[in-house]
């Protein structure tokens, strides 16, 4: 007997919470932040978040998208379960040495990150525990609600830290050392959840590489459509002063927050469209026409 169904409609409104608490890290923390490093202890802050942010996306290659669609189509099979996941993180794991090396050469050629003791390390173990993190698994075989938990409970936990640890411009390389920890926590837990639902195999190079290779299109899709957006900061830095990247920086940020409002959405639909494209392509037509419907509506409004 097939398993009922996951709720789409409990499933949209969890990622919408965790979404509303990703938006309101930015919002609470901006301002105070802005105060009390100043320019100079901000703009650093503001460009190893901005290259952070590119670098995890890179990590994740787009599997929320390929993987998530990957993984909602074999759920019913543990063995290709399995497989897809293991390509997933054999995949991640090829990435992050390239991660490392980008960010390294990053610091080094940007005049503003230099100098910061600390930022460089803490940025780093933000790239590589953020980009490991295995929430697309929880997309693709539709049970969020504990995922969401974890996830967006670490977030907050870290916006709410900035203002009981950061204090001055010494404390710069702090906010990214709460980023970093707050994703160790969350990756460890939803990993310990994931393996226990699905027997992992060691990573292979092999299967990374495949898995990459099958990947490509949709990581250019996403690379091109919001990766350019990260680094424009790093445009601001080379032409302007660190006064000009604070002001630039923090007005950035809470618009890129501003711009992921539908993301729950897609996040929600996209493993149950991919789902019904392999057992019913009818009902999988007739989902993508309503979503059209409501995600266009609500971004014409």
């Amino acid at each position: 007997m097939t398993a009922p169904a996951p709720s789409l409609r409990r499933n949209t409104a969890v990622l919408l919470v965790g979404n509303a608490i990703a938006l309101a890290a930015p919002l609470i923390t901006v301002p105070y932040l802005a105060r009390v490093l100043g320019p100079t202890g901000w703009a650093p802050v503001l460009l190893a978040q901005a290259l952070a942010a590119w670098l995890v996306m890179v990590m994740e290659f787009g599997f929320d998208l390929s993987g998530t669609r990957a993984l909602a189509r074999a759920r019913a099979d543990s063995v290709e379960r399995a497989a897809v996941v293991h390509g997933v993180q054999s995949a991640k794991l090829l990435l992050a040495p390239v991660a490392t090396i980008v960010l390294v050469t990053a610091f080094r050629l940007t005049p503003d990150l230099r100098g910061v003791d600390g930022l460089l390390g803490w940025t780093l173990a933000y790239v590589l525990l953020r980009g490991l993190n295995p929430f697309w698994f929880f997309q693709g075989l539709e049970r969020v609600g504990s995922a969401v938990l974890v996830d967006s409970g670490a977030r907050l936990a870290a916006a709410l830290g900035v203002f009981v640890f950061v204090h001055g411009p010494a404390d710069a390389a702090r906010v990214l050392a709460l980023q970093a920890i707050a994703a160790l926590g969350a990756t460890v837990v939803l990993t310990l959840q994931m393996t226990r639902d699905t027997a992992l195999p060691l990573p292979t190079i092999a299967k990374g590489i495949s898995t990459l290779k099958a990947g490509l299109t949709l990581f250019a899709f996403r690379a091109a459509s919001g990766g350019f957006a990260a680094l424009n900061i790093f445009v601001v830095s080379l032409l302007g002063t660190p006064a000009l990247v604070a002001v630039f920086g923090g007005a950035e940020r809470i618009i890129r927050a501003g711009i992921g409002t539908l993301n729950p959405l897609t996040q929600a639909i996209l493993p149950r469209v991919s789902f019904l494209r392999a057992t019913d392509a009818a009902a999988a037509d007739r989902l993508v026409q309503r979503s059209l419907l409501v995600t266009g509506g609500l971004g014409l409004l």
